[in-house]
């Protein structure tokens, strides 16, 4: 027997191992494309939309008219104040009559009803990017100018106005005071 017999087989059994190690990554991406396919085709079937009846139809309706007839019955308010002034006063009279707590809580329902979309979009809004916050910081240090250098207080008028419990530190004894009290730091410092 010939070792160029071998061979083949050898290589056939090198394949077959490596198979079972390092899948094809063709079959792999196949088979990962045919389980998208099928996740896809699940999820539409989920939503599609089913042939609406004329009781869809009108419940649809009654679910989309409060925020509409609420905000014409407010403008409606504006619009009978100036046609019917006495009939105004009488509802608003009516009006007064019920219970605060009771008003309250129509207040609250209504006001969470209409600020519920606000939230929503204000929780959807984006802040600045990490380049406009370092422009906007480089931007406030150049309107700002360079820092005043803190030139040291004299040590009596220091003393004077830190002994002064009347009137408020000056600019001046703060700078002085917060550099002597970096000084201990700065030393101990290699």
């Amino acid at each position: 027997m010939s070792w160029l017999t071998l061979v083949p087989g050898i290589l056939d059994a090198v394949e077959t191992v490596g198979k079972r190690i390092a899948p094809d990554k063709d079959k792999r991406q196949d088979h990962m494309h045919a389980e998208q396919l099928a996740l896809l085709a699940a999820a539409a079937a989920e939503y599609r939309p089913t042939p609406a009846t004329w009781w869809d139809s009108f419940w649809d309706g009654v679910n989309r008219a409060p925020r509409p007839l609420l905000a014409f019955m407010v403008l409606g308010l504006f619009l009978y104040a100036p046609l019917d002034p006495e009939g105004f006063v009488q509802v608003m009279q009516a009006y007064q009559l019920v219970p605060e707590w009771l008003a309250l809580l129509a207040g609250s329902i209504i006001a969470f009803y209409f600020g519920s979309r606000h939230l929503e979009n204000r929780l959807r809004l984006i802040g600045p990017t990490a380049a406009q916050v370092a422009l906007a910081k480089a931007l406030a240090r150049k309107v700002a100018g360079p820092e005043p250098a803190a030139t040291p207080m004299d040590d009596a008028a220091f003393r004077r106005e830190m002994a002064d419990a009347e009137t408020p530190l000056s600019d001046a004894a703060i700078m002085e005071w917060n550099r002597r009290r970096a000084a201990p730091a700065d030393a101990a410092a290699p």
